[in-house]
């Protein structure tokens, strides 16, 4: 039996009258609602956050030879940091990659220590600043104290790896570190650590879909309002998608960067993504109107002709009754 080949000229203009068919609008917006959806998947599959499996080697206190005498018995007090730079601040990238800072010299009180001697410390405890995510593990932090090549003042070192063992939370940690060893006390240093939230490529596509639900709602309220000379935006598929992204880049992009970009305190807590989505969404909402009226077309002049023709022809008819 023959079989006749497909008619690829008809299947071609059937696919186009469907889509000349269809709503421009509703395709937009299934099309921006797809990609978004899609998007956050990808996202979060490929975001994977592993632990680190080099654990942190603390630096032993060394006692070198030393020819140069004291003035005191030890142990001997150091001053603790003070000034506008005295607190260390310790930010862990968002790969999770372990950081570490040095102290400015702290002097030694009424005597001096061998010069390149190394001191051990204690740190306490680095609790979260919003008691979300509890503390930092002892085990992923790292601190020793070093004496100068003079003997006269000491430096504290602190390294953090917040991903040794466990994965700790994203957010911010403060706690303090002190010298803790015979030979010299005190040197206290105020340490903040802030962990940057992993996860980012979920929260951008979180955001969008927050705009999109905030445009919806703009855009079902200028519906419910809507006037019969407003122009017809059913036949407009680029102006409609055009339109759906600005608004999902005027309303999500500012929000994201100044809530989590810039915020090296976000957490990615419940209470967070509640907070993105209402800023995101309420942008979108107050962005609508105008990219609307900005992009959309205008009523077309004939159709104001129209209109007017129409309002001139009703008004001479209920003259001509009265």
């Amino acid at each position: 039996m023959n079989q006749t080949p497909p008619d690829n000229d008809n299947y071609l203009s059937k696919l186009r009258a469907r889509y000349d068919d269809a709503d421009k609008v509703i395709l937009s917006s299934a099309l921006i609602l797809v990609v978004i959806i899609g998007w956050a998947v990808i996202a979060w599959c490929l975001q994977v956050v592993g632990t680190d499996s080099i654990p942190l080697s603390e630096k032993h206190p060394t006692h070198p030879k030393c020819k140069l005498p004291q003035s005191a018995k030890p142990p001997l007090t150091v001053s603790p940091a003070s000034g506008p730079s005295s607190t260390l601040n310790i930010l862990i990238a968002r790969n999770g990659i372990r950081q570490y800072r040095q102290s400015g010299p702290l002097a030694v009180k009424l005597g001096a220590l061998c010069p390149g001697s190394i001191l051990s410390t204690i740190a306490s405890d680095f609790v979260s600043a919003t008691g979300q995510h509890g503390q930092l593990p002892q085990q992923q932090i790292e601190s020793w104290a070093q004496v100068d090549q003079y003997g006269t003042h000491v430096r504290v070192f602190v390294r953090v790896a917040p991903r040794v063992g466990v994965v700790s939370g994203s957010g911010g940690y403060s706690g303090t570190v002190a010298l803790n060893d015979p030979r010299a006390g005190g040197g206290v240093v105020s340490v903040n650590v802030s962990v940057l939230y992993p996860y980012i490529g979920a929260v951008i596509p979180f955001a969008f879909l927050a705009a999109f639900g905030g445009f919806s709602w703009a855009w079902l309220i200028h519906n419910l309002r809507k006037s019969p000379t407003d122009p017809d935006t059913k036949n407009h598929f680029v102006r409609n998608l055009i339109l759906r992204v600005a608004v999902m880049l005027v309303a999500a992009v500012p929000v994201v960067d100044l809530q989590v970009l810039t915020n090296p305190n976000w957490q990615g807590t419940l209470t967070d993504y509640v907070k993105l989505a209402t800023l995101a969404g309420g942008a979108a909402i107050a962005a609508t109107p105008t990219l609307r009226a900005l992009i959309l077309p205008p009523e077309p002049a004939d159709k104001k002709a129209a209109s007017k023709a129409a309002n001139r022809t009703a008004a001479s008819q209920g003259l001509a009754e009265m």
